[in-house]
């Protein structure tokens, strides 16, 4: 009996459940508003599936990895543990501040949601630490990673097909909708498995376009199927496009452009060299097939310009007037709320330059310190002052959220942070092994992604962010110590 369940628990059995817990959490990623969650996590939006696969793995795989004796911190853990002891820090000094509630909301349960949040983005980092070291090698989490946008980006384009055609059921698709989420079908943008369209630009750009931009330029497939990546790529880019996300948009073409930038040169050299090859020899006959090529891009281009023409919240972005001010330009593509939120925001932090006010507590403040002219201008804004309104605002700015929540230094660990994530990233490029380069590469993507991205969102508690960092951790601290030529042979084979 003692035989039976010793062999029942062995270490290679709990290694197989903690890897297909693992491999689940990445898979349902996607799934951000998961409708049947516990009354005690409260009302929110941020509700996802793999909190409950988090639950179960992380527990297991410490101590597996303790087990191994291979818990170790990545070196940008140094910063990031920095500025958990100061926000924690002033956040128990700014409880002395005794603001007046808020709508019922006083402000210890407002700190202790916003470290609850935390404390969950936290754990999707040691999570995905741990689960890329588990693995072994980067592909198989990839794999399943890859396997969660695949399924995005087919419902997506369900979603797309019941919405602008009469071939899907509307109905029918918003019924399946909310048997896992919280939110129904929008009727002109798609959101996937995302509460909004915004979220699921943000899981494009953020998760998988790093790692898949990363795979194409540095020919580094995660299975031998070469089509998958360039394939989910042009899916993820597609998704993008119908969820008309401003912010995804502008955050996605700018780390691709800066990622290429930095990481693609060699990569351009190879297109460029193999489309003028044809052109440089007389009776080539190849270059129909480049020209070609060059056609159906420019067509792709064109459609997608087309597309984005049809919806006024994309168009207003380049609809300038010289006589408007900077201001007044940013309220009429509907970023009022945003500049009003980060006005307020500045206003909180220069009460308490040197503590802020408390993780989670800037919404008992920023309602004293929006500008006049929102309750004119911005009308989102103006019905948060009404009396029966039950919203609690936020500051919509990561940056601007710390400065006023954690006060200027702060805001300092967080930007340390994330400069050491930078050096890491840095390092890995520099090594002459090709795994460190590709992770490098889409370290790069990332970076740029995740610093833009939190100049419109204020969130501590996505897992996209977090689960990525955990993958770049989790593979710089395997890469560190193993010969690299027999890991990229081991996750080939």
């Amino acid at each position: 009996m003692v035989g039976a369940l010793s062999k029942l628990i062995s270490t290679a059995r709990l290694e197989g459940l903690a890897r297909g817990l693992w491999r689940l959490l990445l898979l349902s990623l996607p799934i951000t508003s998961f409708r049947y969650f516990p009354a005690v996590m409260g009302a929110t939006q941020h509700q996802p599936l793999a909190l409950y696969f988090l639950a179960l793995f992380l527990p297991l795989s410490l101590w597996l990895v303790w087990r191994r004796g291979g818990l170790r911190l990545p070196r940008p853990a140094v910063p990031l543990l920095a500025f958990v002891l100061f926000a924690l820090a002033a956040s128990l000094i700014a409880v002395l501040y005794m603001p007046l509630p808020l709508r019922g909301a006083e402000v210890e349960g407002r700190i202790l949601r916003g470290w609850v949040s935390f404390g969950l983005g936290l754990a999707f980092l040691a999570g995905a630490t741990l689960g890329s070291q588990l693995e072994g090698d980067l592909r198989p989490s990839l794999r399943w990673l890859y396997a969660g946008l695949a399924a995005t980006i087919l419902w997506g384009l369900v979603q797309a097909a019941a919405i602008h055609t009469p071939f899907v059921s509307h109905d029918w698709v918003d019924e399946i909708q909310l048997s896992f989420s919280l939110r129904r079908l929008l009727d002109r943008r798609i959101s996937g498995f995302a509460y909004e369209p915004s979220w699921l630009a943000d899981q494009i750009v953020l998760l998988y376009l790093p790692w898949l931009a990363a795979a194409v330029l540095r020919r580094e497939p995660a299975t031998r199927f070469r089509w998958l990546e360039p394939g989910l790529l042009a899916g993820g880019v597609v998704l993008v496009l119908l969820s008309y996300s401003r912010s995804g948009l502008l955050t996605g073409l700018a780390a691709i452009a800066g990622g290429l930038l930095l990481t693609g040169g060699p990569a351009l050299r190879r297109v460029a060299g193999w489309f003028s090859q044809p052109f440089q020899r007389p009776g080539a006959s190849e270059r129909g097939l480049r020209l070609g090529v060059l056609m159906l891009l420019v067509a792709a281009l064109g459609v997608s310009v087309f597309w984005l023409a049809q919806n006024r919240y994309i168009t207003r972005l380049v609809q300038f007037n010289t006589e408007l001010s900077l201001n007044q330009y940013l309220i009429n593509i509907g970023g009022g709320p945003r500049v009003a939120a980060a006005i307020a925001a500045f206003g909180t932090f220069d009460e308490h330059p040197l503590t802020g006010v408390g993780l989670g507590a800037s919404g008992l403040y920023l309602m004293n310190h929006y500008p006049d002219w929102v309750m004119t201008n911005v009308q989102e804004v103006a019905r948060l002052f009404a009396p029966d309104s039950p919203v609690i605002p936020n500051p919509k700015n990561l940056y601007t959220r710390l400065l006023a929540e954690t006060g200027l230094p702060g805001l300092w660990l967080w930007l340390a942070f994330m400069l050491a994530v930078l050096s890491q990233v840095r390092a890995l490029l520099r090594r002459p092994e090709s795994a460190a380069r590709f992770v490098g590469t889409a370290g790069i993507f990332f970076w740029l992604a995740l610093m833009l991205r939190n100049i419109t969102q204020d969130s501590l508690t996505f897992p996209i962010m977090w689960v990525n960092l955990g993958l770049l951790f989790g593979a710089a601290l395997r890469l560190e110590n193993e010969p690299l030529e027999k890991t990229i042979n081991e996750g080939r084979g």
